[in-house]
């Protein structure tokens, strides 16, 4: 009787010693060492999939969706006479909250475009507990693994410390004290649930959530700091947003700061 040790000695054997490029020699090897059970067990395509990848180092396309919760973030530079226009008409409209005047303020001329802002404008992940990701094959018919951001490579370690200069940190400020020529500030962040993008990447391997990383980013208020996930990577390599995915608006906040520390919401 042949052991399951002799058998897998055998395959390697035989793969070494009469090396074909042909997928069928490779899955007859496979089946001929007793490996038909295996196969079924672990989802036959995704096994043999790896196997043939790794031999062949044939470059495969997968994708990456990412879940959870976004935010959608403006900064805007306002006069004294912007924020004094914008009290009065609160107090006319008996307005309780700030955001209750959003259409107003571009309808009366306040400000000229709620989503071209002078300081920032920015769409990121909420790096607030909620990211999960999933990798597909490229025509989506197969989940190949899906992780949460615990289950992440480290981003120092991946990309080591030549190539983490190109990549610096992703901050924006919202504190009228720290920017020069700035007196008040009005910030906008809509937060959306649901999908968030999409990565299209290749690789000669089956990849694995140890094979990912991402690096963080923040905005700065003060009333705290919002964290964001900034960039992704996959062994290394930054990953170009191909697309968004659909969600839905939960929630939305809007904030004027002014120079002399106070807060009108």
């Amino acid at each position: 009787m042949i052991s399951e040790t002799d058998k897998h000695s055998k395959v390697r054997s035989s793969t070494s010693q009469t090396f074909n490029p042909h997928p069928l020699k490779i899955i007859q090897i496979f089946l001929q060492h007793g490996h038909s059970q295996t196969l079924i067990r672990n989802g036959g395509g995704f096994l043999f999939l790896s196997i043939f990848c790794c031999i062949f180092e044939i470059m495969t396309k997968y994708k990456l969706h990412v879940y959870g919760w976004e935010v959608e973030a403006m900064g805007h530079t306002l006069t004294d006479e912007q924020v004094q226009q914008i009290k009065d008409l609160m107090e006319e409209n008996g307005y309780d909250q700030l955001w209750e005047c959003r259409t107003d303020l571009e309808d009366l001329g306040i400000v000229d475009d709620i989503y071209n802002p002078e300081l920032f404008h920015v769409s990121r992940a909420l790096d607030n507990g909620s990211v999960f990701f999933k990798v597909y094959d490229e025509n989506e018919e197969n989940v190949i693994c899906e992780f949460e951001m615990k289950d992440l490579g480290d981003f120092y370690e991946m990309l080591g410390e030549e190539e983490e200069d190109k990549y610096p940190y992703e901050g924006y400020i919202a504190i009228p004290e720290l920017i020069e020529g700035v007196d008040n500030i009005l910030f906008i962040a809509d937060e959306n649930k649901g999908g968030i993008g999409q990565f299209i990447f290749e690789s000669d391997e089956v990849p694995t959530p140890q094979d990912f990383c991402v690096l963080g980013g923040g905005i700065e208020t003060p009333e705290g700091e919002w964290d964001i996930i900034s960039k992704y990577f996959y062994k290394g390599q930054l990953l170009e947003l191909d697309d968004h995915l659909d969600n839905t608006g939960k929630a939305s906040t809007m904030e004027i700061y002014t120079k002399d520390g106070d807060l009108i919401n």
